[in-house]
């Protein structure tokens, strides 16, 4: 699906009916229904690069990095994603100056497909690892291989996004551009946030 910068959650805490927040079943659960607005909390992303031993043929981790794409609490931009009865999701997407004040916003519509635990949005295949009433998290891994002389490189990158279940939904995100003059549903130049591929 698309999104927001050129880049693109997840050790998130999101906000439940429970007192407490979710528990870690909760966290593990997926029998939750997709449908209604979700908040983008987070995009994170691993990637574990290893090389195979040209000797023993044993698979030696080299390296391991974390990396934190989008986090909303230190963000200007603001996303989130409607899904609906009819296999069509909606995303609304902000950006906000120092004072608060929205300098550009779209909303896009296009479709998606969900079996299971697998998720087809638009551009790539999910696999949801949390859906409940309140927590929304969605992965993808890519693996890729390289070699250099007589080694060969293995490297599995994935990137994560996290969401929380939305307070205000689409109708506000709707009503707010509809104030600001901004009936337009076309597509900007909408930009997908994957794991950048390293020039080997």
């Amino acid at each position: 699906m698309k999104n927001i910068l050129s880049i693109l959650v997840v050790s998130v805490f999101l906000f439940g009916c429970s007192k407490s927040g979710d528990s870690p079943n909760d966290i593990n659960d997926t029998s939750g229904s997709i449908l209604g607005s979700w908040d983008m909390i987070t995009i994170t992303g691993e990637e574990t690069i290893s090389y195979l031993d040209p000797i023993y043929g044993t698979e030696e981790i080299r390296n391991t990095s974390n990396h934190v794409w989008y986090d909303v609490s230190t963000s200007h931009i603001s996303e989130s994603w409607t899904f609906r009865y009819d296999n069509t999701y909606i995303i609304s997407y902000s950006e906000k100056d120092s004072l608060g004040n929205i300098t550009h916003s779209f909303t896009d519509t296009s479709n998606y497909e969900k079996s299971g635990d697998s998720l087809f949005i638009h551009w790539d295949d999910f696999t949801i690892t949390t859906l409940n009433n309140s927590s929304l998290s969605i992965q993808k891994t890519d693996l890729f291989q390289w070699s250099s002389n007589d080694t060969t490189f293995l490297g599995e990158g994935t990137i994560t996004y996290s969401f929380t279940k939305s307070i205000n939904g689409i109708n506000k995100d709707l009503e707010s551009l509809h104030k600001k003059g901004n009936n337009s549903m076309s597509i900007p130049n909408i930009r997908k946030w994957k794991l950048r591929n390293r020039n080997r």
